[in-house]
């Protein structure tokens, strides 16, 4: 996270597989980052959005 913003918050997660983030971006409060973990440990995150989602720049 960069310095000055809040850490997300953890909305939903499974035991094994799934952890769901609340935004980490305070002008997108209604975005959510979820992580798929794989049994190989992958790691997948996926942007879940309503509304239209951070600009490319916000994410990275």
């Amino acid at each position: 996270m960069f310095e000055g913003q809040p850490l997300p918050r953890i909305v939903e997660s499974s035991e094994f597989d799934r952890v769901v983030w609340s935004s980490p971006w305070p002008s997108h409060p209604d975005v959510l980052v979820q992580f798929d973990l794989t049994p190989e440990t992958r790691l997948r995150w996926t942007l879940l959005a309503h509304t239209p989602a951070p600009d490319q720049q916000a994410v990275e």
